[in-house]
């Protein structure tokens, strides 16, 4: 915002471009060097354009925008080459190029997962005393096997936490001694020891 001095009340841009000479000369100079850029007259051109557009945002954001709507709203990762999508991001910043589904499946979500996994593990080294896990066994369409582990405990603030710890993919028969090898290695990979674990729910 150019602010600092008193502007002459008389509204003209003859007093904008005297006023910018005198107390912005930074600024005249960006305008010099464009008008030789470009070879037009600053005073046929819009101040604003001198600075870049305002609401310009850079692609890492953009990307990781998608990349969190993608999470949160539960949309499978197919969606970013959705036609509707794709025109609405065209329309909005016609510059920006969509990242592939490849993208956000290879190294955006895996990398968000790996920074979320981190920021839990010390929660629940820090706050977790004593914990409850529940694991639940189910199929999906294709017939494959998977089973769920979650944890439950009492923070110090008297707060109860809940947290999904893992979706494992079942690869041989549901015997006991199977399950008991995948929590434990859940528990491992959260640092939870098993002796703070007091009781364990199943389907």
């Amino acid at each position: 915002m150019l602010t600092g001095s008193n502007v002459a009340s008389k509204c003209n841009t003859t007093n904008a471009w005297t006023h910018l000479r005198n107390f912005h000369p930074d600024v005249i100079s960006k305008i010099d060097a464009a008008r030789e850029k470009d070879n037009v007259d600053p005073k046929d051109k819009k101040i604003s354009q001198f600075f870049g557009k305002k609401g310009d945002v850079p692609k890492e954001v953009l990307d990781d925008k998608i990349g969190m709507m993608i999470i949160r709203d539960l949309q499978p990762i197919s969606f970013v080459e959705n036609k509707g999508f794709r025109d609405l991001m065209n329309t909005t910043n016609p510059e920006y190029t969509i990242p592939s589904r490849k993208f956000f499946s290879t190294q955006y979500l895996p990398k968000k997962f790996e920074g979320v996994k981190g920021l839990l593990k010390e929660k629940i080294r820090l706050s977790c005393i004593w914990a409850g896990l529940k694991s639940d066994g189910w199929s999906s369409f294709t017939g494959q096997n998977y089973l769920s582990v979650t944890c439950h405990y009492i923070d110090s603030a008297w707060k109860r936490q809940d947290f999904f710890l893992s979706l494992y993919p079942l690869k041989k028969a549901s015997t006991a001694d199977y399950l008991s090898e995948i929590i434990l290695g859940v528990l491992k990979t959260y640092c939870l020891d098993s002796d703070r674990v007091v009781s364990i729910t199943h389907d």
